[in-house]
């Protein structure tokens, strides 16, 4: 079958695809971007603020630098409170001394004097 120049020539108008109008989203598509929206907004506030969110990391983190802190704190009063355990087991001059200043005690024969500033 041979096609003539005058036919290949001639327009004709064969719509190959009807014409398309523009897409309007379907309600149900709609109502689906909405709710993924939705979600997406409590999962990102609840992270933000939630109970294992980022404010509440961050005032965990304070917390524990606050704690590190108080900790090496004790732990200079406990060697400080070890070094005087170990003056008062080994030198009973220190005793003596701890007991007059802290105590007010006197040994026998000697006379307290207490000198008030009025």
């Amino acid at each position: 079958m041979t096609i003539s120049k005058k036919s290949r020539d001639t327009k004709q108008s064969f719509p190959l695809e009807p014409p398309v109008a523009p897409r309007r989203p379907k309600p149900e598509r709609k109502a689906l971007k909405r709710v993924i929206i939705l979600v997406s907004m409590l999962l990102l506030g609840n992270a933000l603020v939630g109970e294992r969110g980022l404010i509440e990391t961050f005032r965990a983190y304070n917390d524990s630098e606050i704690l590190g802190r108080e900790i090496q704190d004790l732990r200079r009063e406990n060697e400080s409170l070890r070094r005087t355990s170990l003056q008062l087991q080994e030198n009973p001059e220190k005793i003596e001394e701890l007991a007059r200043r802290d105590l007010g005690l006197i040994r026998p024969g000697e006379i307290l004097l207490v000198i008030r500033d009025d």
